[in-house]
């Protein structure tokens, strides 16, 4: 089964090069460090709203990027959806991923949500009523992770979310057979999900077929959780309308009750590796 999983994770995780984007990452000055439980360091984008006159911001997002991509090449992305949703931003590395410490698998990936989390709450005081988590293609299975173990997060943010890793492939009846094998199981996950969510998914998306997101959104309207959805005809997995899906994910920020005062002003205890 060892050797089965480590093709798994060869094929699960096509990152790009760390000299695509080393340069620009470690020279932002809201560069901060994460670390594991098993002390593995990642960077990660802390990026605070600091617009003069510009009230404090509502909620911070934990933004969990997608394959093929790291945070380095999402810097202009990260920039944009803090200024369009009126959000601090937190983007943080998977395992394995840029400058990051070790190699990349599926718990390396949640483990990575997790240090994310714990920056947030612990070195930052903020409270999980205030944090909303965002996460587009592979980045839906963190997300989907730390919103079925916090009960208490204001919400959910998915933009074309896999159903599993052999689902997007394969379909339903691959998944069941394969399932010792099946990574990032959303669709198990998704029932455990306690907070409102909203999905946008391209309804011509030929990486993760648009079914992939409806079958986790009608999961969650069964239980009365999801917000009304953005299906978007003619569009795929990397052509999704970026004003369109931000201007929707800002309707269901609105939508959510705003999140208790905080119990200290958020700090960082400190951004050296």
């Amino acid at each position: 089964m060892g050797a089965v999983q480590s093709i798994v994770n060869q094929a699960a995780f096509p990152r790009p090069p760390r000299s695509f984007s080393e340069s620009d990452l470690l020279r932002r000055s809201d560069l901060v460090w994460l670390k594991t439980s098993r002390g593995q360091q990642l960077p990660a984008i802390y990026r605070r709203l600091s617009l003069p006159g510009a009230p404090t911001p509502r909620f911070t997002v934990i933004y969990s990027h997608g394959n093929a991509e790291d945070v380095g090449l999402s810097l202009e992305y990260i920039d944009f959806v803090s200024r369009v949703l009126e959000v601090d931003v937190l983007s943080y590395e998977y395992i394995g991923y840029s400058v990051a410490d070790g190699e990349p698998s599926e718990t390396g990936v949640y483990e990575s949500a997790q240090a994310a989390w714990d920056f947030l709450g612990t070195r930052c005081g903020l409270e999980p009523a205030s944090i909303v988590l965002f996460g587009r293609s592979l980045g839906s299975a963190p997300t989907i992770h730390l919103a079925s173990r916090q009960a208490d997060v204001a919400g959910c943010i998915l933009q074309s979310p896999l159903a599993s890793g052999v689902r997007v492939l394969s379909g339903v009846g691959a998944s069941l057979l394969l399932k010792p094998f099946d990574p990032f199981q959303n669709y198990a996950k998704v029932g455990r999900v306690m907070c409102p969510t909203v999905i946008m998914h391209g309804m011509d998306d030929d990486v993760v077929p648009f079914w992939n997101g409806q079958s986790l959104h009608d999961a969650l309207e069964r239980r009365g959780l999801a917000f009304e959805p953005l299906w978007v005809s003619g569009r795929g997995h990397n052509n999704m309308p970026e004003q369109q899906c931000l201007a929707h994910a800002k309707r269901f920020l609105n939508a959510l009750p705003p999140p208790p005062p905080p119990l200290r002003t958020p700090s960082i205890a400190s951004t050296e590796r």
